[in-house]
């Protein structure tokens, strides 16, 4: 590890480096770091269509939103002086002291995983599993959090591990909806391919809407600020009665203004606001990268619900996405109602965790295991024992 300086002798702080033939791979550990990386590192997640992957994302996300205890380690490989690929990272210790590395924007969006250059993923894989064995300390867990679980990843980076191949466990899975249509097809030839009770009834809500004298708005670096505020409280008060939301925090506020702010100019921050009656009735989040949209969080005024002003925004969202030439909308984990009637593919995201062999290869085990007793409670033992196992879980790791 040493301190160094970038091309314009900048310093960048600590850096771990590691040789092998033309490729060289840094784990940079300091936020200003990423400051040498960071165009490639965007240019990656746009090729590859990783909405979430983006830097201006998780660079706030990093500076607002990160677990106190987090170290940064993002693993950078290049072939002479091209950036090949990008694994961004952070290392925690759990109660048992495990090292788990987990991928930056977690817990509050998917899809965070290795970005590589075409026909270089197993390149990129070995030379980041290099990297990080040879790390001081090495990480005892690696995560793959809310990945497709076909992404190849999570089993590259385990056989190319060294001293032999790491051990790969599923946690858990969760469903996962997308729209994905063809090159060329705007929103009018997807709304008309739709059934027709959908046609008719978002049809006829829409030109309600607008005959009564609503609007659609897309933000603007001007209205930023106060639309993030209205999309906060919107999204706030869906989930007042559930016991909250469980990703929208003060400090994820910060990172929506910062990468807002950063990516709206360009178009991949997209805000879209229902205004009705002079107030914002419904706000909708989503991210652009390449040929991809990513949806991420919405909310409305139940006091508006006959209107479907939630359904009138996504819809609003996909239209958009469509007309500039995405050929995917993802909607994210889970399978609410909504999803179902906009999406046309059903996938599957997977929770991976990769266990390198060695001395603490058991110790790394033993953390994983209580969430697997526990899931595994919830499919054999009566509901009133379900508490039980819970409860041992967190005496475990207390």
């Amino acid at each position: 590890m040493d301190a160094r300086t970038d091309e314009s002798g900048v310093r960048v702080g600590r850096v771990s480096t590691l040789r092998s033939g033309m490729l060289r791979t840094d784990v940079l550990e300091e936020p200003h770091a990423l400051e040498q990386v960071t165009q490639a590192w965007d240019r990656l997640a746009v090729r590859r269509s990783r909405p979430f992957s983006c830097p201006a994302w998780l660079r706030a996300w990093w500076r607002h939103a990160a677990p106190r205890d987090a170290r940064l380690r993002v693993v950078v490989v290049r072939d002479g002086d091209e950036v090949i690929g990008i694994a961004p990272w952070f290392l925690t210790r759990d109660r048992l002291g495990v090292r788990a590395l987990r991928p930056m924007g977690w817990p509050i969006c998917q899809g965070v995983e290795p970005l590589a250059s075409d026909g270089r993923e197993l390149e990129v894989a070995t030379a980041t599993g290099n990297a990080l064995a040879a790390g001081q300390p090495p990480p005892d867990v690696v995560a793959f959090d809310g990945i497709d679980r076909r992404s190849p990843w999570p089993g590259d980076l385990a056989r190319a591990w060294p001293g032999g191949h790491a051990a790969t466990l599923t946690r858990y899975e969760l469903p996962t909806f997308s729209l994905s249509v063809p090159e060329g097809l705007g929103s009018e030839s997807w709304f008309a391919s739709k059934s027709r009770h959908f046609r008719t009834k978002l049809g006829y809500n829409r030109r309600r809407f607008l005959r009564e004298g609503g609007s659609f708005r897309l933000a603007t670096a001007e209205t930023l600020d106060s639309d993030l505020e209205a999309f906060a409280r919107l999204h706030r008060a869906r989930w007042e009665s559930r016991g909250g939301s469980t990703y929208l925090s003060e400090p994820v506020e910060r990172l929506l203004a910062e990468a807002g702010g950063a990516l709206i100019a360009a178009g991949r921050f997209r805000l879209w606001s229902l205004d009705f009656g002079g107030e914002i009735i419904s706000s909708h989040v989503a991210l652009r990268a390449g040929t991809e949209c990513a949806y991420w969080l919405g909310g409305f005024d139940a006091r508006y619900a006959a209107m479907s002003p939630s359904l009138l925004g996504i819809l609003n969202v996909v239209e958009d996405a469509l007309d500039a030439g995405a050929r995917r909308i993802d909607f994210g984990a889970g399978s609410a109602n909504w999803k179902l009637r906009f999406a046309d593919d059903e996938g599957t995201l997977a929770w991976r965790r990769v266990v390198p062999q060695g001395h603490r290869h058991a110790l790394a085990r033993l953390s994983l295991a209580p969430g697997q007793w526990r899931r595994a409670a919830a499919k054999r033992v009566p509901v009133e024992w379900q508490t039980v196992v819970v409860s041992l879980e967190r005496r475990i790791l207390r």
